[in-house]
């Protein structure tokens, strides 16, 4: 006998989805479309509705109704198909900048550095052409394509326009090309202008990004939250930083020079990382952090007076106002956004999801104290040069740099990249053990960095060579991180997820994620280590594990065929059957 279908907060998306194809409208009219694939993610209705903020009565009365009906699945939409295919294309833009003139090309600046002792040793041009390449392409590009895929679902409105928002990939793409070979050679009017055009192009794909961003915050029906005003803060940032670079390489066409002078390099470079890219950091780590970490709700109050604080001391920085008190302004504000957000809290509750390593976590941590560590660092360098009279050395300021652009910001973006990508994709990241193992490069590399780089206001030959070997380490922990980010955007869900047919390929997680009580069958079957295990690794298929257990995989796959038939009924859609039913 048939019992009324009931939906738990327990299920998974990708469960509820499978089982009852009707329901995907629920989650579309819910704003949770699209989001996980065409099945939706692995994770638990409850926690994806809390990152939504959606009414978990609601939206379950809603899912029974639709499970009920027994309708068919609804078709992915193209805004759907759009926004997957937009972040992936960004994101794989940006692994390629950070590999190739980012990381790369600092670790060759680096390596020139420490064979001849002396921060002045590499083409100084080369050096900004490297910081713009990871300020913009490594992060600019991150930052934008994850916009484009989380800002609308946040806000409930999709983009206006698909084609826009594709188009600012190769405007920015060739603009980094064309100033990285450009501004070297600047001092030759023809490559001066190409790098005054490169500047235009990346401007105005600045402009189209911040419209569409903008214009979806503007026809969102919700309520405008206190995390909007970082995101939106980064966006006018962004635009300010792009219209400094064409006015700088404007300045290098017109004087026939490649090096920006530092007067005015410093105040662009401060609105890049502090302006740009911080704001977006603090917005997103205020949206989504607490809830996946489990951790008491941000402080709204703190976090409105750390913006402020934070945002009034890096105008007065740019504006070149007394440097002490805009960089106590910075720390203060970034203390009471560490604070308003809560990531030393212990946590209030316990976040286990099937299939997510709770690793990415370190990241988090470690990037928020290198965050206070920097505003420390800047606030130290400004009181010598208020003692002084002289700018801090160069090695002392290259230090804090590297410890907000690596410590804070990129292990930051491998952090949350690891755990909402795989969200994004519908599967699991592609290996734990290489997140973990990323982990510890880039964070011995980065203390080697900063502690070593510091060492060489000494002259020590050992410091030298410690701050060069750095470089590799840190490149090191990209490379894994780009390959496991690519492993994990490349996977697919298994057929099985559509058509509901059991195959030797298919992954016991998959079927697992539909049918949560097929554990008791696959171990009466004779999987026996299933007893013991909370979830198969990802890797694992049918085959693989019946040849584990000396058993045939096409008859195990036959019998758990039968059994899914039987739960399913004749209408081929998930049926509740008791035991006399």
């Amino acid at each position: 006998m048939s019992e009324p279908i009931k939906i738990t907060p327990d299920m998974t998306v990708r469960e509820v989805n499978a089982r009852y194809p009707g329901c995907r409208e629920v989650f579309n009219k819910h704003g949770m479309g699209g989001c996980g694939g065409q099945f939706g993610p692995p994770e638990p209705i409850e926690f994806f509705a809390k990152a939504h903020h959606i009414s978990m009565t609601e939206l379950i009365a809603d899912l029974e109704v639709a499970a009920a009906s027994g309708a068919g699945a609804a078709l992915e939409t193209e805004d759907e198909k759009l926004s997957g295919r937009i972040y992936k294309r960004f994101v794989k833009a940006a692994l390629f900048f950070t590999l190739t003139l980012g990381t790369l090309w600092g670790v060759i600046n680096l390596t020139v550095i420490a064979l001849n002792r002396s921060f002045q040793a590499p083409n100084y041009s080369a050096v900004q052409s490297h910081g713009h390449a990871q300020t913009f392409g490594w992060v600019g590009l991150f930052v934008m394509g994850v916009a484009f895929y989380t800002i609308p679902k946040f806000k409930g409105a999709n983009l206006r326009s698909h084609k826009l928002a594709s188009a600012t990939l190769p405007l920015v793409f060739v603009g980094i090309i064309a100033r990285a070979v450009a501004q070297p050679l600047a001092a030759n009017p023809t490559y001066g202008l190409i790098a005054t055009a490169s500047s235009v192009v990346e401007l105005a794909a600045i402009c189209i990004f911040s419209a569409l961003m903008l214009d979806v915050v503007r026809r969102s029906t919700q309520a405008v939250e206190f995390y909007d005003k970082f995101v939106c803060a980064g966006l006018v940032w962004f635009l300010v930083v792009g219209a400094l670079n064409v006015a700088a390489m404007l300045y290098l066409w017109r004087a026939h020079d490649n090096i920006v002078p530092p007067a005015y390099n410093l105040p662009i470079l401060h609105v890049q990382v502090f302006g740009f890219i911080v704001n977006f950091i603090l917005g997103v780590s205020l949206r989504i952090l607490p809830h996946f970490m489990g951790i008491r709700p941000p402080l709204e109050r703190a976090a409105n007076a750390a913006f402020w604080l934070y945002n009034t001391g890096v105008v007065l920085r740019v504006l070149g106002q007394p440097p002490v008190v805009s960089a106590v302004l910075e720390l203060g504000g970034a203390a009471l956004c560490v604070h308003a957000l809560g990531v030393f809290s212990r946590p209030v509750e316990s976040v286990e999801i099937a299939g997510v390593d709770n690793s990415y976590t370190r990241f988090v941590r470690l990037g928020y104290v290198w965050f206070l560590a920097t505003g420390a660092m800047v606030v130290g360098g400004d009181i010598y040069q208020l003692l002084t009279g002289s700018l801090p050395p160069p090695a002392y300021v290259g230090a804090y740099r590297h410890a907000i652009t690596v410590g804070f910001i990129s292990t930051l973006m491998m952090g949350v990249a690891y755990r909402v990508l795989p969200i994004f994709n519908g599967t699991e990241l592609y290996s734990a053990k290489a997140m973990r193992v990323s982990f510890w490069l880039l964070a011995i590399g980065n203390i080697f960095r900063v502690g070593w780089q510091l060492g060489t206001l000494s002259g020590s030959a050992i410091a030298f060579a410690g701050a060069g070997l750095s470089g590799y380490l840190e490149l090191a922990a990209m490379a894994v991180f780009s390959w496991n980010i690519i492993k994990t955007l490349c996977d697919a869900p298994d057929t099985f997820l559509e058509d509901h047919v059991v195959t030797p390929r298919t992954r016991v997680a998959d079927i697992l994620d539909i049918y949560p009580q097929a554990r008791l069958a696959l171990i009466e079957a004779g999987f026996t280590h299933m007893a013991d295990m909370p979830r198969p690794p990802r890797f694992v298929t049918l085959g693989f594990a019946a040849g584990r257990h000396g058993l045939d995989p096409g008859e195990v796959a036959e019998k758990l065929n039968e059994t899914i038939h039987q739960w399913c009924g004749s209408t081929g859609q998930f049926e509740e059957v008791t035991q006399n039913g």
